[in-house]
């Protein structure tokens, strides 16, 4: 979204330049080819990388901040200022409630699991940690753990991916908190082969019986 951004600004000066010395002059910017996107965190985590991870982490804060990543599916810099009135216990359940996100669906209740609650109970919020300290300490734990090619974003795909399993379409969106459920089937939504294994029953293997 920043690299948009600044193509667009970029695409407006140079407007802005053409118009005033020549009005003939192209504008180089719509010359350039759009760049392609990957979403963030190319790969999720699997559950047994997850249980790893924080298995290896040694720090509790950041063993909760990893719970949390894994099991609500937060954007990482929304985990990363979360404030202590966030955070709320209600009569069904530990909720988390954003006041700030980058959209109003971001700030949607997600539930708590008890795990990650109990984790969070242990440690003092406000954090005060910045992006550079928890890319690091990931990266540390990853080695630890012998995990390769995830990011902090992986955490979001796990979670992700792992709920696209139990729930609906419509129902994941929710718990992703997109504004689009096309982002949800494009990122988060994926049927392989055991899937479709399922779907038409089990492979009946051929026993030869020799001559």
């Amino acid at each position: 979204k920043a690299a948009i951004n600044r193509r667009a600004f970029i695409r407006a000066a140079i407007n802005k330049i053409a118009k005033k010395d020549d009005p003939y002059l192209p504008n180089v910017a719509e010359l350039a080819e759009q760049p392609s996107y990957s979403p963030v965190g190319a790969r999720a985590l699997t559950e047994q990388e997850v249980k790893t991870i924080i298995a290896k982490e040694t720090d509790p804060l950041c063993q909760a901040m990893w719970l949390m990543l894994a099991h609500t599916g937060l954007r990482p810099m929304e985990a990363f200022g979360l404030e202590p009135d966030e955070l709320k216990l209600e009569s069904d359940g530990a909720w988390v409630e954003l006041k700030v996100s980058k959209t109003q669906e971001g700030k949607l209740p997600i539930p708590l699991p008890d795990e990650v609650w109990e984790a969070w109970k242990g440690v003092s919020l406000p954090i005060g940690r910045s992006e550079t300290f928890w890319r690091k300490r990931f990266a540390k734990v990853c080695a630890l753990a012998k995990v390769e090619g995830a990011t902090l974003y992986s955490f979001r795909h796990y979670y992700g991916s792992s709920m696209a399993e139990k729930v609906r379409e419509d129902v994941l969106k929710r718990f992703m908190r997109h504004k689009d459920v096309r982002t949800t089937k494009t990122y988060y939504v994926e049927i392989n082969r055991q899937t479709l294994r399922d779907v038409v029953g089990p492979h009946k293997q051929e026993v030869q019986n020799g001559a």
